[in-house]
């Protein structure tokens, strides 16, 4: 029998300071041991979710941009190229 390997589900840390989260069961929450926020599963997975979306637009905007700076310098090429 193999052993299960732990799931993530995201990335680890409190969403606010990167710091350790500690789940304490009886109250069913989270609590950063660097700020000291404490998070319910549901604002947890909302917080993170936030921040994969932050980073997903900014990834997307770097990319355009770059795709745009590819295409300028590809039309410069190819309108020397006419010229001689």
């Amino acid at each position: 029998m193999r052993p299960l390997r732990p799931r993530r589900r995201g990335p680890p840390g409190c969403p606010e300071c990167g710091g350790m989260l500690l789940y304490d069961s009886d109250t069913k929450t989270y609590t950063c041991t660097g700020c000291g926020r404490m998070f319910t599963r549901e604002e947890l997975s909302e917080a993170r979710r936030k921040i994969f979306e932050e980073i997903r637009e900014a990834m997307s905007a770097e990319y355009e941009d770059e795709k745009e700076k590819m295409y300028k310098e590809y039309l410069k090429w190819y309108l020397s190229s006419k010229k001689e």
